[in-house]
């Protein structure tokens, strides 16, 4: 019997999760905040958070998707790939640190 860790099918399952999520969170944000913070007066706006929320993490996605659809067979391409991970933790730190040193 083998035990599989990783499985493409759970990374696409993992991806559609994330993406229902993030696109519900401008509906659901306020709606939680008003529920848990009953007799306070928070103001959240759900449209500018839905730009924000297409403008840093659909948008990049959806360009993501689009390279890799149309250079994804190319070998360089491929070559390329195995760096991205790196890139991608280091710019991920580089925008969490900003965001904490603000």
């Amino acid at each position: 019997m083998t035990i599989k860790y990783f499985h493409w099918g759970y990374a696409a399952f993992s991806v559609e999760i994330a993406t229902v999520s993030i696109i519900l969170s401008p509906v659901m944000t306020p709606l939680i905040v008003s529920l848990l913070a009953s007799g306070t007066k928070i103001s959240i706006q759900a449209l500018p958070m839905l730009v924000s929320i297409v403008e840093t993490v659909i948008f990049p996605v959806a360009i993501g998707f689009m390279i890799n659809f149309i250079y994804g067979k190319k070998k360089n391409f491929q070559e390329f790939q195995k760096i991205m991970l790196g890139i991608a933790v280091l710019g991920l730190a580089c925008v969490v640190g900003g965001v904490i040193s603000s």
